[in-house]
């Protein structure tokens, strides 16, 4: 049974949609880190994401946030009237991916609209062998850190499982309490939660046997790429941000190509910090504004 409706009706994004929605999303190529089931449910609340069937193969998903309304398409190309309906109610396409945009590059342009690159929202790709090494030297100073971390400290590392998420939860707490802000605490949380009734994969370190970082994703682009949506450590503990980043590189299958770390949204200091990580590239993505839309 069908639980998303069709377009022009909406649902909010819910638990009940996994199995509808996984593996489709995972397969898509492109590797936009917003089309995945777990990040729409896990910022469901955030951007108030409602979703709608366009067609067997495409799925659009609205919403709002600072700038305002939104939507994005997930799967095939919607039709010409089902985009200009959407921009007219929601204003802003947004995570247009490189495949959508060669696709509606000339339609859309023809009908009058300007496709922008959204460099803040760009998700940072890095090869899976260059995290796992660390070689060369560009990244000598993470390597540095991710030894030192490595020889100074007595650890183990684990699978992430539903048995030792409190553990986890520990670090989380430990590392918004050093850091004086939420941030993304409620979606780190959540995440924790539903790991047994997801395609979540995590690891945990230890440091003489005490909870000290994580990080946590799942695999995208049909299996060519990670996606890492969470990584909380205890920043006491020197260097165990380049460790955890390193151990999860080396922990992947050599199937795994690319490492996507997301976007940096913007803020300087975030990107500056991905930067120094010396991407291989960026997911792109694009987006259009209509000035006249009603929302």
């Amino acid at each position: 049974m069908k639980i998303i409706p069709e377009f022009p009706e909406f649902a909010a994004v819910s638990a009940s949609m996994y199995k509808e929605l996984y593996p489709f999303l995972n397969n898509l190529p492109d590797g936009v880190s917003e089309f995945t089931f777990l990040n729409l449910y896990l910022h469901r609340s955030k951007y108030n994401y409602e979703i709608s069937r366009l067609s067997e193969s495409t799925f659009v998903v609205n919403g709002r946030d600072k700038k305002g309304g939104f939507f994005f398409i997930m799967g095939g190309l919607p039709e010409k009237e089902h985009v200009c309906s959407l921009l007219k109610t929601y204003g802003r396409w947004k995570n247009i991916g490189q495949t959508h945009y060669d696709a509606c590059f000339n339609c859309m342009t023809e009908m009058g609209y300007t496709l922008q690159e959204d460099r803040d929202n760009e998700d940072y790709l890095y090869t899976r062998e260059s995290l796992a090494s660390l070689a060369g030297k560009a990244l000598h100073k993470k390597r540095n850190l991710a030894n030192g971390f490595e020889n100074t400290y007595t650890w183990e590392i684990q699978p992430l499982t539903e048995q030792n998420a409190a553990d986890a939860g520990f670090v989380l707490d430990a590392w918004v309490a050093s850091r004086g802000e939420p941030a993304d605490y409620d979606q780190c949380a959540n995440a924790l939660e539903v790991i047994a009734v997801t395609n979540l994969e995590g690891w945990i370190v230890y440091v003489d046997g005490t909870p000290a970082a994580w990080a946590l994703g799942e695999y995208i682009a049909g299996g060519k790429m990670f996606l890492v949506h969470f990584e909380k450590a205890v920043d006491s503990y020197r260097g165990v941000y380049q460790f955890i980043n390193r151990a999860t590189a080396r922990a992947l299958p050599d199937t795994v190509e690319f490492i996507n770390r997301e976007q940096d949204l913007g803020d300087e200091g975030l990107r500056q910090a991905k930067m120094t990580y010396r991407p291989s590239g960026f997911v792109k993505k694009y987006f259009i504004m209509n000035t006249e839309a009603a929302g």
